[in-house]
């Protein structure tokens, strides 16, 4: 069963989404109506037309999908996060660290890069990675438990905030 957590978007940046939703969504209908010459318009370029539709209905695409979609999946086999239409993947075997403060304001995952059978990044080098998992902080109790349902061997952090020297 897989079970998934909203990715945690700022307000200025949904507002942006919907705009540019709206947007695409109008200009889509009013070259189409060009094209079909409805309501007395007419279009000079058809072709053009016809392109601006379809680059407009993939981007109406990607933004309803990042406004829609964005997230932590965890599946039987890993954790899947995706951000519109790009996605990434981390097996449960690799993960072996989840670390979050008790404000619950940043999450970290912690995870072995492994690739063709080997336990290192070919860009950096480095046998392990971690990335920020940006969901809501009530969220995050139910997140690491989840994970450690499929993955009981990773080990779960929770420590106080790192407090700023004046």
């Amino acid at each position: 069963m897989k079970k998934h957590y909203a990715y945690r978007m700022r307000a200025p940046l949904i507002a942006c989404s919907i705009a540019v939703i709206i947007i695409s969504s109008a200009c889509i209908v009013v070259n189409s109506m060009r094209l079909a010459q409805a309501a007395g318009m007419m279009s000079p370029d058809p072709v053009l037309d016809a392109v601006a539709i379809a680059v407009l209905a993939a981007v109406l695409v990607v933004m309803t999908a990042t406004l829609c979609g964005s997230g932590y999946t965890l599946t039987s086999k890993g954790v899947v996060r995706n951000i519109g239409v790009f996605f990434a993947f981390m097996p449960y075997k690799d993960i072996w660290l989840i670390r979050y403060d008790t404000a619950k304001t940043m999450m970290l995952i912690y995870y072995s890069v492994s690739k063709n059978g080997t336990l290192k990044d070919e860009m950096t080098g480095a046998q392990s990675k971690f990335e920020r998992v940006v969901i809501s902080g009530k969220h995050f109790d139910d997140f690491a438990d989840a994970v450690r349902k499929h993955a009981p061997n990773v080990a779960v952090e929770v420590v106080d905030r790192e407090q700023k020297n004046d």
